[in-house]
């Protein structure tokens, strides 16, 4: 039985190009060891998209989290600008 198709491989640059950062950056995260995984095919690393996808919802994740923690410690601004200055405009 054979492996269930993961979806493709990004180069190095395509995963710097979709997280609109140079590729040199990239590199500096896969050195340091931030990121998703990446696995060497010859002498170019690449990223599985499913990885990198479960990757950037884990940041998306850690930082609702984080701002939730701010919010209830009162250190965080608003939520939504642009809801404060609705509700101040419906209250006039």
């Amino acid at each position: 039985m054979s492996e269930p198709d993961e979806g493709p491989w990004l180069t190095t640059n395509e995963f710097a190009a979709r997280l609109k950062i140079d590729p040199a950056t990239a590199r500096n995260w896969r050195r340091s060891g931030y990121g998703p995984l990446s696995v060497p095919f010859g002498s170019e690393h690449r990223y599985r998209l499913s990885a990198v996808i479960e990757w950037e919802n884990g940041l998306e994740a850690t930082a609702a989290k984080e701002q939730e923690r701010k919010r209830q410690s009162g250190t965080a601004p608003p939520r939504v600008f642009s809801e404060r200055i609705g509700a101040e405009r419906k209250a006039s």
